[in-house]
C-alpha cells in the first residue's frame, strides 16, 4: 500500500487484537486490512479524499474507528469498530456483511465488506420506509474499490485533487 500517514491514532494493537476481532465478526480479516490496523490503530489519514467522477461527488473520511484503545483525533471518545459494527447492525442501520471502518464528517461509512474484501461507501441519512430493509441496505452502499489495498491507494491529499484526473 502507499504510505500515507495517520495522526491521532489510538494505542497500537497486536494480532491478538486482531484475532478477536475476527472471531467476533465470525470473518478473516483481509491481510492489507490487518497490517494496516497493526500500523494505525483508528486515527486520520494524512491523504483523505477519495475523488469524484462524473456520477459522484469526491468522498472525504473524517476518520477510522479504533478497534481497542477508545480515542479519537481530537482527545474525544470514539467508538470502538466492533461496538460500533454490533450496533448499526442491531439497529438495522447496516447490513451484517459491511463492516463499517472509517466515517465522513456527515456520519456515513466506509464498509469492508466481510465476504469478498471490497470497500465501499454506505450512505445512512436515505433509508425509505415505503422500501424494505434489504432493498434500503442495496440503495445505500456504493462499491469504491475491489480490496482494502485498493481503496487506500485511491486516497489523495485534498491539494493533489484535480476533478479531471479520475484514476481508473
Amino acid at each position: 500500500m502507499k504510505n500515507n500517514e495517520f495522526y491521532g491514532c489510538s494505542q497500537p494493537l497486536e494480532d491478538v487484537d486482531l484475532d478477536a476481532c475476527e472471531a467476533v465478526l465470525r470473518h478473516k480479516l483481509p491481510s492489507e486490512f490487518r497490517q494496516h490496523y497493526l500500523k494505525y490503530n483508528g486515527g486520520v489519514p494524512e491523504d483523505s479524499l477519495i475523488p469524484g467522477n462524473d456520477e459522484w461527488e469526491p468522498l472525504e473520511i473524517a476518520g477510522f474507528y479504533p478497534i481497542r484503545h477508545r480515542r479519537s483525533a481530537a482527545g474525544s471518545q470514539s467508538s470502538l469498530l466492533i461496538e460500533h459494527y454490533q450496533l448499526m447492525c442491531a439497529k438495522d442501520v447496516i447490513p451484517d456483511h459491511l463492516l463499517p471502518f472509517a466515517y465522513d464528517p456527515g456520519g456515513n461509512f466506509f464498509c469492508l465488506h466481510l465476504c469478498d474484501g471490497s470497500a465501499h461507501f454506505y450512505a445512512t441519512d436515505g433509508f425509505d420506509p415505503a422500501r424494505s430493509v434489504a432493498e434500503n441496505f442495496v440503495k445505500a452502499q456504493r462499491r469504491l474499490a475491489g480490496s482494502f489495498k485498493i481503496f487506500m491507494d485511491s486516497l489523495m491529499h485534498n491539494s493533489e485533487y484535480d476533478s479531471d484526473e479520475w484514476p481508473e
